[in-house]
């Protein structure tokens, strides 16, 4: 895969990113895997959630799961990616 300097997935050092990880990695997967015809999209986003008070806080992404796959013929459930943090 070639990913060409200044765009989207390789900024520059000055450019102002933030935020959007989430989404841009659950689509970058849905294209790879369709590119091999693997499985159908996920959900594409991914769901946050974060609780706490002013001396600790918890924060969690959990992905959106996985796409359809037509060699399985029986139920098939998975749950993408998660990534946590807890500062205090």
């Amino acid at each position: 895969m070639i990913i060409p300097k200044g765009c989207l997935l390789y900024p520059s050092d000055t450019a102002a990113v933030v935020g959007g990880n989430v989404l841009t990695s659950q689509r970058i997967v849905d294209v790879v895997l369709k590119a091999f015809e693997v499985c159908a999209a996920s959900q594409g986003c991914m769901n946050n959630i974060t609780f706490g008070e002013e001396k600790w806080g918890y924060y969690e992404t959990v992905a959106g799961g996985a796409g359809a796959v037509s060699k399985l013929s029986s139920v098939f459930l998975v749950s993408g990616c998660k990534a946590s943090l807890i500062w205090n």
